[in-house]
């Protein structure tokens, strides 16, 4: 499925703030130009890069006695432990910025940081708060007048809508957003609210309004030349065909979505439309050409290791094998992913207690840090 929530560009709203403060300062300009600079490199994923601008720009903001821009380091620094997943320790340093913008009134700060309180809080599952700062974050947007920003906050609040399944929440904020986007004829926007309205919809089995949002995105994005999105969308309505047992158009589907895979630069998405591919084949009845298509996807998986990919690879290969009659090979490859389940398993409850682990130690630190203000 496409990505729903990014690391938003708030440039707009960040260089709002930068503005407020000393606007005829060469220096608090150069501390700016170096904070937007750290900003768009964690963005671009870009971490070693962004934490030498962010100390470029504190160190600035300390040669100059700037509590504004001191404290607006915070922010920096939760968005570098959000790119690395340390989301406990992202949420200390977001609120610890929060509380200063609060005390300098800087609502293009504040639009910020509750937008990304609201992401952090929805990744450590505490949804009641991820929507009370998303709302915030959308009441700063709409006074700012920044219609990106406050569409990016409708998006990601109707998505956490959709977690707690209080769908007609959050079909009612995708639609918001597609009346601003239609309002502006903003393509990769109306692209965007399409694929979550069709998300929606699967969710709710109302396949035919998934597959006409999902149909509405192919437009959008055809328009914008965005070869990513739109194999996204063909395997979104390939996967509600197989769900209707129409496996031939879902074929067409998967095929015409690895097409455009194989001119895209990712291994593991190319590896998972093949494998994808293969299913369908195998649903025809076919599998020595499922076989062949696995083959492609394992050549893929090679490359990138990822244990999910390898684990449906083996479960496919068992199925094709097991409709040739090969049963010798069926059970092989139906024990390697079993085995693969195990290891995902096993995983999965490490990364459990290493984030519980996270947790309590900030929590510890952030109970003795107001233990010591006392």
């Amino acid at each position: 499925m496409r990505p729903i929530q990014r690391l938003p560009i708030i440039i707009s709203c960040l260089i709002g703030s930068l503005a407020t403060a000393q606007p005829d300062s060469s220096m608090i300009n150069l501390a700016g130009d170096y904070f937007i600079k750290s900003f768009r490199s964690a963005a671009q994923r870009q971490l070693h890069q962004s934490i030498r601008y962010a100390d470029s720009s504190l160190q600035v903001y300390q040669e100059i006695s700037n509590e504004w821009g001191i404290a607006k380091h915070q922010f920096l620094l939760g968005i570098h432990k959000r790119v690395t997943g340390e989301y406990p320790a992202a949420k200390s340093h977001f609120e610890a910025c929060r509380k200063a913008m609060e005390s300098y009134l800087d609502t293009n700060m504040l639009a910020s940081v509750h937008f990304q309180l609201a992401i952090i809080n929805e990744a450590l599952g505490d949804l009641d708060e991820a929507i009370a700062h998303q709302y915030r974050s959308i009441g700063f947007y709409e006074k700012l007048g920044t219609i990106n920003d406050t569409n990016d906050g409708l998006n990601n609040l109707g998505s956490i809508y959709r977690k707690l399944k209080q769908y007609d929440n959050s079909q009612e904020l995708y639609q918001r957003s597609l009346k601003i986007n239609e309002g502006i004829n903003s393509i990769a926007g109306q692209a965007t609210n399409h694929v979550n309205l069709g998300n929606l919809y699967a969710e709710q089995s109302r396949y035919q309004e998934a597959i006409a949002s999902y149909s509405r995105a192919v437009y959008f994005d055809s328009l914008d030349n965005f070869d990513y999105g739109l194999a996204t969308d063909y395997e979104n309505i390939g996967n509600l065909l197989v769900k209707q047992a129409k496996y031939a158009e879902a074929l067409k589907q998967h095929t015409a979505a690895l097409d455009l895979r194989l001119q895209l630069p990712s291994a593991h998405e190319k590896a998972i439309s093949y494998q994808k591919t293969a299913e369908v084949q195998l649903l025809l009845d076919k599998p020595r050409q499922a076989l062949s298509f696995l083959d492609s996807a394992e050549l893929y998986t090679s490359k990138t290791q990822a244990l999910e990919v390898w684990q449906h690879i083996a479960a496919t290969r068992a199925s094709a094998h097991a409709h040739l009659r090969n049963f010798h090979a069926a059970y092989r490859h139906e024990k390697h992913a079993s085995q693969l389940r195990d290891s995902m398993l096993n995983k999965s409850i490490t990364d459990q207690i290493s984030e519980l682990n996270a947790r309590y130690e900030t929590t510890k630190k952030e109970k003795e840090i107001a233990l010591s203000k006392c």
